[in-house]
């Protein structure tokens, strides 16, 4: 009895230890009926009855390791799997921060923009008011150049009057900007203020005794407009309050000649002694 309780526990060893690392099925039986048959307090009967229930347990101990295996693939798959998720979600994690960073810098960029676009549109607003009020002033001028070119002493009307005429024209146009149009008043301001300090002289025809002559004209500044008649024996100068040619005595025959030639560049400048008219007076 004690030797079969000692082959029993060598034989519980035995089952207890990972039996595909050290036999096949069929080896590990052979041994253990080679160990129960040299036990002399076994008969053959009860060898063969143990055996048959050693083989069931091999056979259950058989089935467990390959249930142990098939477990331990399936949590090799699950760690697998598992790794993956955790580089994917890390890799998701880090996208999630440059995608966090960048939007928040494009925020930025769009508060810039919309304080940009509030800084225009009040910009537009003062415009718009500085328009409003440019264009009266513009329209006047205009007024005020015409007023004067019809006012003043007559010489070179036909320019003049379609310089007035280009810049009404300007300022009805819907492509013409602001500042073109104020360019163009003030270069019309500007010839006309020249005028006053040159001494000009050509040929036009004027409205004598009823009736159109043709005679040269002497142009000193903007004060004093005078004519000579082709063969200089009629002189005469612009009355601003009569609005009309008047005649001269053969007095300031010389002074007149004298002076287109100095109009025509060709004698010194010098003191020229004539009428001018204010307020309906000669002086």
């Amino acid at each position: 009895m004690k030797q079969f309780n000692a082959a029993l526990l060598q034989l519980k060893a035995l089952v207890s230890r990972p039996l595909s690392s050290l036999f096949d099925a069929k080896s590990f039986k052979y041994a253990l009926i080679t160990t129960l048959c040299s036990t002399p307090a076994l008969s053959w009967g009860n060898t063969q009855a143990l055996v048959e229930q050693l083989d069931k347990g091999l056979e259950i101990t058989h089935s467990a390791n390959l249930s142990g295996e098939a477990s331990q693939q399936k949590i090799d798959k699950i760690q697998k799997k598992t790794n993956q998720f955790l580089d994917d979600y890390r890799s998701t994690h880090e996208n999630l921060n440059h995608l966090s960073t960048n939007n928040k810098h494009l925020q930025q960029v769009l508060d810039q923009q919309t304080r940009q676009t509030l800084s225009l549109n009040e910009q537009l607003e003062t415009v718009a008011v500085t328009e409003k009020a440019i264009i009266p002033l513009i329209l006047s001028m205009i007024e005020t150049l015409e007023a004067a070119i019809k006012s003043g002493i007559p010489f070179l009307l036909d320019e003049r009057h379609t310089r007035i005429a280009s810049l009404k024209a300007l300022m009805i146009k819907p492509d013409a900007g602001i500042p073109e149009k104020y360019r163009r008043v003030l270069e019309a301001y500007e010839i006309e203020r020249e005028f006053g300090y040159t001494l000009e002289t050509y040929q036009t025809e004027i409205q004598l005794d009823h009736s159109m002559k043709l005679v040269t004209i002497l142009r000193v500044g903007r004060i004093g407009l005078y004519y000579q008649t082709q063969n200089g024996n009629t002189l005469g100068f612009w009355n601003t309050t009569s609005q009309q040619w008047q005649s001269l005595s053969s007095d300031y025959r010389k002074t007149i000649q004298q002076g287109i030639l100095m109009a025509s560049e060709q004698a010194t400048p010098s003191l020229l002694r004539l009428p001018v008219s204010i307020s309906g007076d000669k002086q």
